[in-house]
């Protein structure tokens, strides 16, 4: 359904051990021979203070898979990522350093002020995100134990969800149930959508 079109958001929520990582994961393979993306990454408890942490590891995955590509393919990616981030791609280069092989060198950033920094994140992500969400190549992103999820990540998640032009893409979240409560700040981003 992912390459049909429509963006799709999945939560699965279960107890510990009861399978929702595997279940989530049985789609990679699906995926990769749609001609997609699947990309992954857990929140951990240990790093709950640490911002964007599993979304960082999901798209360092994805700059991993790029890279493998041929250096035509990274010639287009480079041009499709240009064009969509213009002047903001070294927004993406301090998330993931990495990138600065696709992308290359990269005009520094205008300084902002806190809010206009922070919106301007945002946007780059999504753009960044929304390159690799197509018909000919969806993107599938799971990211595990949400529970744990930093405050940061829930708001760009919320705010990416809701999109009306996000397109070819799927997101799947998991968490374990018993440790989400009404008032648990997962709960709360939940109930936007």
């Amino acid at each position: 359904r992912v390459k049909q079109g429509p963006r799709e958001v999945f939560t699965i929520k279960g107890y510990t051990g009861s399978g929702k990582t595997a279940l989530a994961n049985e789609l990679q393979s699906y995926i990769t021979q749609q001609n997609g993306y699947f990309i992954s990454g857990r929140f951990d408890q240990l790093d709950q203070n640490v911002p964007y942490s599993a979304l960082i590891e999901s798209l360092r995955s994805l700059v991993q898979q790029l890279l493998s590509e041929s250096e035509e393919s990274l010639k287009a990616w480079r041009a499709k990522l240009s064009a969509a981030l213009g002047a903001n791609g070294q927004v993406i280069i301090h998330m993931l350093p990495e990138a600065d092989l696709i992308f290359g060198a990269q005009p520094g950033l205008q300084a902002l002020s806190p809010v206009e920094t922070q919106n301007r994140f945002n946007t780059s992500l999504q753009n960044f995100i929304q390159v690799f969400a197509q018909a000919e190549h969806p993107l599938l992103m799971f990211l595990d134990d949400l529970q744990w999820a930093d405050s940061a990540s829930l708001v760009f998640l919320q705010k990416y969800a809701t999109l009306t032009d996000a397109h070819h893409m799927m997101f799947i979240g998991t968490f374990r149930e018993n440790e989400v409560n009404e008032d648990h700040p997962l709960a709360l981003a939940m109930s936007g959508y």
